[in-house]
Parts: C-alpha cells; structure tokens; sequence
C-alpha cells in the first residue's frame, strides 16, 4: 500500500508547517511525513498500520467526527481546528481532508493540516506563500483521484477496443507522461496491460462457467481466437508467479 504514497514526493519537505498524512477508512494511520510524526512525538513504526485517529485525537476527535464522515462519503472538507495533544500543548490548525476514491467509493482519505503556533504565524505564512501548499496538495490528490477513475473507465471498456492513451489521458485531464507515470505506480501496470488483465480475468470466469475459448475471443473482439489463446495463457503464467 506504500507505493499510493508516491504522490507526496513533490511537496515541500522544508514547510515545517505542513502534516501530511493518510487514514484508511478504518481510520488507521497508513502513511505520515516526517513533520507530523515530530508533532505527535512518535516514530514512525509506533504510527504506521497501528494508531487510531481516534487514538490520536481523544476526546477532541468528535469535533472532527463530522468531517470525517463527509470525508469518507466522498466529499472534501476544509475548516479551522484546534488540536491538544497535552493539556499544555494546544495547536491552531487549519485542516484539509481529500477522499481517496475508488469505484466511486473512499478508501480512507488524505489530511493536510497547516500547524500555526498562533494567528501571527498563520498570517504571515498566508503572506509569504498564500495557499500555494494547500493547493499543491489538492492538485496532487486530485491527480491521484484522476488515476483511479481512468483504471474505473477501462473496467467498463473491456468488451471494448483498447481506447489510445492520447483519449485516456484528454478525457481525464491528464498528461502522457503523468498518466503513465502514476498509472504505473498505482497499479504495477501500464494502462493497456492493465486493461488486457481485466480481460483475462472476464474469460477465466466465463471458462468456469462453460464458455468456449473461441467464443471469449469472439466476445472479447480477438480477431482471432489463437490470440486470444496466447494472451490468457500469458496470464496463468503470470497469475501463478
């Protein structure tokens, strides 16, 4: 599941107001940067795959309770908290929360959250900056979203053509290069072998339930059914590596 993460290499490491991080949606901490793991004081083993936010949060996570759940039902949100870790250490922050979409549904979501010791801070770093982070981030996980609904597309074309890279990458304002990139990294796979593999995976079911090899082909537009032969069995090859 790391590799989903890829998509915060671009941010600015040296804004030492910015927390990253994501909650799947059994809210479990899948992923921090290094500057929220030294605001929680944890490393990064006693974070990861273990913590809850509600662990994390305690009682003040009812008030992010709301927003969470929007969050989840697969709508951004953005408002103006104030974290307490320790009675003594209370934390103004202004927190970002972007779904992280999959057929439609929320995986869990990404935060970003601006930490300002006071409103002085929050004022100038607008000043210095604006919200060039913020939208750095939505940018970025818009794109990620953008990948998922390109891996959603083709599973609704597989009894059609291939549609060209230049069409996926157009009809979901992606670049080439960006979209290949991140395909890549989000599903070991460039979009055409991922497209083939969910063919594959359609024949194999139909095979169970008694379809001929000839007709799959036929269904699945192969010209001709040798084709079609050579590419499943690739496949199982594949399948059982």
């Amino acid at each position: 599941m790391a590799t989903r993460f890829t998509i915060f290499e671009s941010v600015d490491e040296s804004d030492k107001t910015v927390l990253l991080s994501y909650w799947d949606k059994d809210l479990i901490c899948q992923f921090a940067n290094n500057e929220l793991l030294k605001f929680l004081n944890k490393k990064r083993d006693e974070l990861i795959g273990r913590l809850n936010l509600k662990d994390v949060l305690g009682r003040r996570y009812y008030e992010h309770y709301p927003y969470i759940q929007q969050t989840i039902a697969g709508q951004s949100q953005n408002y103006e908290s104030i974290i307490r870790l320790r009675p003594e250490a209370k934390y103004k922050v202004m927190v970002t929360l972007y779904p992280d979409l999959e057929n439609g549904k929320a995986n869990g979501f990404f935060a970003h959250i601006n930490n300002f010791k006071n409103l002085e801070e929050k004022i100038q770093h607008q000043k210095l900056i604006g919200l060039k982070g913020g939208r750095v981030i939505k940018h970025i996980i818009e794109q990620h979203n953008r990948i998922h609904q390109v891996a959603d597309y083709l599973k609704s074309q597989i009894l059609n053509d291939f549609p060209s890279i230049d069409f996926l990458a157009e009809e979901h304002n992606l670049s080439v290069s960006t979209l290949m990139r991140s395909f890549k990294s989000t599903y070991k796979a460039n979009p055409y072998s991922y497209y083939r593999n969910l063919q594959m995976e359609f024949a194999q079911n139909l095979i169970a339930n008694g379809c001929s090899k000839k007709e799959i082909a036929s269904i699945l537009g192969f010209a001709n059914p040798a084709n079609f032969t050579s590419c499943f069995k690739k496949y199982l090859v594949k399948k059982a590596d």
